[in-house]
């Protein structure tokens, strides 16, 4: 026998369909507000840039604005021939071996044969 809960097609509790988001309207309101009085804070900092303010204010300044002008660097993933994953091989040799006389063996940056894995 079912108790309460939801019938089929009704909606409880949660975010109302078509609320404002906060930050959104935050943002919206502090945008006017700026356009109001005329100011531009991307011009105050690009201005910051040229003048006689303190090296760290131009610094702050000048990073803040980069983030707007230039994209973000991502991670990528490299891969090998083939589109497999690249596998890179690093074999040591114990020091002992290198500082007697031994060779050392040499890096290798190629995928493994598959029964290696």
């Amino acid at each position: 026998m079912a108790r309460g809960g939801a019938r089929p097609g009704e909606r409880r509790g949660g975010r109302q369909k078509g609320s404002r988001n906060k930050a959104k309207t935050f943002r919206e309101e502090l945008r006017a507000y700026c356009d109001a009085i005329g100011a531009d804070p991307f011009r105050y900092m690009a201005d910051l840039l040229v003048t006689n303010a303190s090296h760290v204010l131009r610094l702050r300044a000048a990073v803040e604005l980069a983030q707007y002008l230039e994209p973000k660097l991502r991670a990528i993933e490299h891969t090998a021939a083939g589109g497999q994953p690249l596998v890179i091989l690093h074999k040591w040799a114990p020091p002992e071996t290198i500082r007697n006389g031994g060779t050392a063996v040499p890096v290798r940056a190629l995928a493994p044969p598959a029964e290696d894995l």
